[in-house]
Parts: structure tokens; C-alpha cells; sequence
């Protein structure tokens, strides 16, 4: 889609994200961990008041406590047909803990 639409600012990183050193603005975590590991996950790579976009299940519940890097949790009606909530996360501008 990034080449299609040709987006010269946006690049996808299909690997692990324990081995990506560049930071990003942004995150999609689509069937990849229940929320609280995919924000840890997420959290290192994120620049300050980057995002995560979380696809939840049709399970999902309420948002567990995320810690001190998470600023800011949006909740959404997806827009897709299935599953559950968009969860919107941000990160914190400055880091408050280790």
C-alpha cells in the first residue's frame, strides 16, 4: 500500500521489533498479543506521542493499566464489519520511569 500510494514518509518494518533501531510514529498491532504485551512491545519503538493503533477483539473489555509511557488511551468503534475496538494509545512525551 505505502509503494501504491506512494508515500515517500512511511515505511514498513515486517520483522521483530526487538531488532529495529529506528524509532516510529506509529504502530498497528493487528493478532499479535493481548493489549498489555503489544504496548510493551510497541512503547520502546514509539517516538514521543507516537501511537499504537490496537485492533481488539470482540472480546475486549475494558483497558487495563498501561503504565507511565501510555499518556493518552482512545477507545473507537471500528470501522471494519468484525471484531472489536480500535484502542488508540499514546505515548508519553517524556518518560517518567524506566
Amino acid at each position: 500500500i505505502v509503494d501504491q500510494l506512494r508515500l515517500n514518509n512511511a515505511s514498513v518494518w515486517a520483522g521483530r521489533t526487538e531488532s529495529l533501531s529506528a524509532r516510529a510514529d506509529l504502530c498497528f498491532a493487528r493478532a499479535f498479543a493481548p493489549i498489555v504485551p503489544a504496548w510493551e512491545a510497541a512503547a520502546p519503538v514509539l517516538r514521543p506521542e507516537g501511537r499504537l493503533v490496537y485492533f481488539a477483539g470482540g472480546a475486549f473489555g475494558d483497558v487495563p493499566s498501561l503504565g507511565a509511557k501510555a499518556s493518552e488511551v482512545v477507545v473507537v468503534s471500528s470501522p471494519l464489519e468484525t471484531g472489536g475496538p480500535l484502542v488508540i494509545i499514546t505515548r508519553s512525551e517524556v518518560e517518567t520511569g524506566p
